[in-house]
């Protein structure tokens, strides 16, 4: 599949098995870790996440008898989701006891540069997609300023912007990423339950 495509997206099944250690630790080359404001998933969140980066990191440390080159540190990035921002108070307390046990998440950058990525980083509760199994590139409009396809489209930017760095102090790239969100047309179209011929598509860019 690396051959293949740019991009696989893994999604994992929520809590601690086998098949989720597969997909957190051995398989990806970035985790993005999803959890809600309460403190059961933060807690849980963020013990996965630290076991999984101290896992991969003994991984590359141990010898490997099959000539494979050992897996490269392993990249997570926390996204708090359904923010609900009815009750400020606890939202801001929930908010720093986040930050507490994610400290050390993303690794490799500035302080400065982790809290812009906190900033930034979050997926407001749109309580229009409780009732049915329908995806934001459907339901959304991208030009709208509010919703889950600009925070989603967010959380996907943040690990191609580091990647994009990387490859700059190689010397294979000029370190910039441009988003965008269009309406691919109605070439192209996938039809929703609300009756909107309609499919969203994020453009990304990689200078």
């Amino acid at each position: 599949m690396r051959e293949v495509y740019d991009y696989v997206p893994i999604d994992s099944r929520t809590g601690v098995s086998d098949t989720s250690g597969i997909c957190t630790v051995q398989m990806p080359d970035v985790l993005v870790v999803c959890f809600t404001l309460n403190n059961q998933s933060i807690e849980g969140a963020s013990a996965v996440a630290k076991s999984a980066f101290m896992q991969r990191a003994e991984m590359a440390k141990s010898p490997n008898q099959a000539g494979i080159a050992p897996p490269r540190e392993l990249e997570v990035y926390p996204v708090p989701t359904r923010i609900d921002s009815s009750e400020l108070d606890r939202l801001a307390m929930r908010w720093a006891y986040a930050r507490k046990l994610f400290a050390q998440f993303p690794a490799n950058i500035s302080e400065e540069e982790r809290d812009s990525y906190w900033r930034e980083i979050s997926v407001p509760n749109v309580p229009y997609y409780s009732y049915e199994e329908l995806l934001a590139p459907i339901g959304d409009r991208p030009d709208f300023p509010v919703g889950l396809m600009r925070p989603t489209a967010e959380a996907s930017f943040h690990p191609r912007k580091q990647r994009a760095k990387r490859a700059q102090h190689r010397g294979e790239g000029t370190g910039k990423v441009t988003r965008h969100l269009c309406d691919k047309g109605s070439g192209d179209q996938t039809r929703g339950s609300d009756g909107q011929g309609r499919r969203v598509r994020d453009q990304w860019v990689e200078a």
